[in-house]
């Protein structure tokens, strides 16, 4: 902005010099003005900031949650955001401020032109490549290892930041390279094609542009990878100790009315009834103690975790046992009775061995359900079918619900609770980007408004003038949006490994149609940017560009 703001005054900073003005004034003026912009601004920022809390805090409030909706706001949260945005802001305002002191007035007096700095050093390139590729060894090492969880996640976020600065670095070769690609293609026509040639002409400025938005697209597909393939390696860990989504349990054997008012239940999809009885399982010579449950037919279409009922028949059974292997050769005695049978291992030790009804029924003909296991219907509310099942259990005595589904249910509200608070914030630096898109749109209509000119001299129309304004941001978009989220997904992944990995198996799962979002709000963000910027370049007329002053 300030940039802009020297380059558009240029003629003005340089005739003060001419009566008398020192570099020294000349850059007190540019760094006065930030201090005072850095200073209505923070304090503007901070108000919103606590109001914004406030209505947060009144929306978690509103969703159940059970905090304070006051805001405590102290001296050191109003006077510490002030600093930071007063510092920032003038610290930003330095190169302008220093390139307009460098100016001769006889030089600054003349047409404002833009000087293209195509070529990229060697050692930006070589040292960007060794920032990535050590980042990206200490992340995947991070996730990989057995680490403990703080120290691989406080390891993986250091690798991330030098991994990201290397991308950062690159950035000029990275996106100069992509939009030579799709420059390939040749896009749009004419317009199009200054576009990608606009993008060309200053690598360092157009990825300096790209940067504000690569930065917020990373971040945004970073937490809500994260975030997905969290949720789905907890459904997992959840699925694999609680498979089914309620268990009704009796003090004694169940009874036909129970099973059916479970069956009739508001919101029951299906249930399987269990049975259990204590027996001796023999594996290899060695006999163990162990609870034999024998799950009814409709068990597989109860339990959420396919492997807890896979392979289950009248021949197999489903546990696991010490020191047998999966097709093991076993013998379950129950009552004297014997079946031999092949071990499916599945599940810890000693937690229970699951045979058929066929197969219990020969092993102990006159032992009764104690158990009854629920699946809910998919998409409805768990919590009201929990209630509405307790509610028709509460007339049978001795008779308890228990529901994994609601911890299931809550352990998600509360990672999307999460997910829209860190994705609200994050939102502010697409907006950010936004303006740095904008600004140098408009800082390219300053520096280029002879060679403006001298294209609608030569028959650009002003639709063709504000399309190649526009295509040059949809690349610059596109191609942060492409960057942003590969990095995103791996970043993600990569720090639910380093999260859950000691805790739980990590099931990857990417959200690509709330990613597709994300790409589609940033190319048309990136394009509303254009409007203003390419609505100036249209009103450049050729006479008054070309003309010599």
């Amino acid at each position: 902005t300030f940039t802009i703001l020297v380059v558009q005054r240029t003629r003005t900073l340089a005739l003060a010099r001419c009566i008398g003005a020192t570099r020294k004034q000349v850059r007190r003026s540019v760094l006065g003005e930030a201090l005072i912009a850095g200073l209505i601004g923070s304090v503007v920022g901070t108000a919103l900031g606590i109001g914004v809390t406030q209505l947060m805090l009144m929306g978690l409030k509103a969703a159940g949650s059970p905090i304070d909706t006051s805001v405590s706001v102290t001296v050191t949260s109003c006077i510490i955001p002030i600093l930071v945005g007063v510092v920032v802001t003038t610290l930003a305002a330095l190169p302008p401020a220093r390139r307009a002191t460098k100016v001769t007035p006889v030089v600054a007096l003349q047409p404002v032109t833009e000087t293209p700095t195509r070529k990229i050093g060697r050692v930006r390139v070589g040292f960007g490549t060794l920032l990535f590729l050590a980042g990206t060894a200490l992340v995947i090492t991070c996730a990989t290892s057995d680490m403990e969880t703080k120290n691989a996640v406080m390891c993986g976020v250091a690798g991330g930041f030098i991994s990201f600065a290397g991308v950062l670095v690159l950035a000029p070769v990275l996106i100069g390279s992509l939009g030579r690609a799709i420059g390939v293609a040749r896009p749009g026509g004419i317009p199009g094609e200054l576009a990608i040639e606009n993008t060309q002409r200053n690598p360092r400025r157009t990825a300096t542009t790209a940067s504000a938005l690569l930065i917020g697209v990373t971040l945004i597909a970073t937490v809500a990878t994260g975030a997905a393939t969290g949720r789905a390696s907890i459904g997992n860990m959840m699925n694999g100790h609680f498979p089914v989504d309620a268990t009704v349990r009796a003090q004694g054997p169940l009874n036909n009315a129970t099973i059916g008012d479970v069956k009739r239940s508001d919101g029951v999809w299906q249930v399987a009834t269990v049975t259990t009885v204590p027996g001796t399982v023999e594996a290899g010579g060695k006999a163990t103690k162990v609870a034999v449950q024998a799950a009814s037919p409709e068990f597989p279409k109860v339990v959420r975790d396919e492997s807890a009922a896979k392979g289950l028949d009248d021949s197999h059974a489903v546990g696991a046992l010490p020191g047998a292997a999966d097709g093991s050769k076993i013998t379950v005695t129950v009552n004297g009775k014997k079946a031999n049978l092949t071990l499916v291992r599945h599940g810890k030790d000693n937690e229970g061995l699951i045979v058929t009804q066929g197969i219990l029924t020969k092993l102990a003909p006159h032992a009764q359900p104690t158990e009854i296991q629920v699946r809910y219907q998919d998409g409805t509310d768990q919590s009201k079918a929990t209630q509405a099942l307790s509610k028709s259990m509460s007339t049978h005595p001795g008779v308890t619900v228990t529901s994994s589904a609601d911890q299931k249910a809550q352990m998600d509200k509360i990672i999307n609770i999460m997910l829209g608070m860190v994705v609200g914030l994050l939102v502010i630096s697409v907006i950010i980007a936004i303006v740095g898109v904008a600004n140098t749109l408009g800082l390219s209509v300053v520096e280029r408004t002879r060679e403006i000119g001298l294209l609608r001299a030569l028959g650009l129309t002003r639709a063709q003038v504000r399309s190649m304004f526009g295509k040059e941001a949809l690349m610059l978009s596109g191609i942060a949006a492409i960057l942003g989220i590969a990095l995103g997904i791996g970043y993600g992944i990569a720090g639910s490994h380093a999260l859950f990995g000691s805790l739980m198996t990590v099931e990857t799962s990417v959200p690509w149609l709330q990613l597709l979002i994300v790409a589609l709000v940033a190319v048309l963000a990136g394009w509303l940017a254009s409007v203003i910027p390419g609505r100036r370049g249209a009103t450049i007329k050729p006479a008054v560009a070309l003309a010599e002053e």
